[in-house]
């Protein structure tokens, strides 16, 4: 990776035009890649900035960052958007009706209004059902008219299902961010379950590891799993201020620790 040397601070429009950036809002802040190429390449100036405090909704919270931080808004070529929804299903196409999004809807404990995207999922006659905020969508949009958007777990699943193509255990993904853990299942390289499940606790790493716990074991129920035979990956996210990063890192590193005992006992429960 090239690092980028512009000043960001300085950077003018018939530059930006000629430019690509990617941006990831999360709960705590906003994660940007600036790069000098048009198409999301050449050399690359990463960074995060942290959002305020104030009792402003988060949507709102994360704009402000487009007033305070002028690049953001630049007419970049091309802009993508990497989104963490506040729930995301999966379903068979054949059930799906546009309009009626929200029957699917089960996070209802929401301070904002949820819009829906939807991504089909090729040759597999599924769909993934995202819910997020959709003043922020709406504010982003506008911001960028050719703004292109993808949930943030699009290229590890991409890359998750080259490598479960050819495998014949299936591969259980846990993706723990702040206050939310995305969970899917690929057999064979498809996607057999994809579900978001809110976590609670959101300052004690102890704590947060036995709601991992929790939600692991019960996939492992419903959906059959084996875990000493089918693979199972858990990751925390990088995009997030310094402190929440350190206590998702804790967390998932307490839970593979613990793993193997826990395992040990649910056999012998079950047995």
């Amino acid at each position: 990776m090239l690092r980028s040397e512009i000043d960001l601070t300085k950077l003018k429009v018939e530059q930006a035009e000629n430019m690509s950036m990617s941006i990831r809002p999360s709960s705590s802040g906003l994660t940007f890649i600036v790069y000098e190429g048009k198409d999301f390449d050449g050399a690359e100036q990463e960074g995060f900035l942290s959002l305020d405090t104030s009792p402003k909704a988060w949507s709102e919270r994360v704009s402000d960052l487009f007033f305070t931080h002028s690049f953001l808004a630049l007419p970049f070529h091309r802009v993508k958007l990497y989104y963490e929804a506040v729930q995301g299903l999966i379903i068979p196409n054949e059930l799906y009706q546009e309009h009626f999004d929200e029957l699917w809807q089960t996070y209802v404990n929401h301070d904002e209004e949820l819009t829906t995207l939807r991504e089909e999922l090729a040759n597999e006659g599924k769909s993934l059902l995202f819910y997020l905020p959709k003043a922020l969508l709406t504010f982003l949009q506008r911001t960028h008219i050719r703004l292109e958007v993808a949930p943030y777990i699009l290229p590890s699943l991409a890359e998750s299902q080259l490598k479960t193509r050819q495998k014949a255990s299936r591969s259980l993904s846990l993706s723990l961010r702040y206050g939310a853990l995305d969970c899917w299942l690929l057999e064979k390289g498809a996607l057999q379950f994809y579900n978001t499940y809110p976590i609670v606790e959101q300052q004690n790493a102890q704590a947060i590891e036995g709601e991992l716990m929790y939600y692991l074991f019960m996939l492992v129920s419903e959906l059959g799993l084996d875990l000493e035979e089918d693979e199972l990956t858990i990751v925390s996210s990088k995009s997030e201020s310094e402190t929440i990063k350190s206590l998702l890192a804790e967390a998932t590193e307490r839970l593979d620790q613990n793993l193997v005992e826990r395992i040990h006992n649910y056999k012998k429960e079950e047995d």
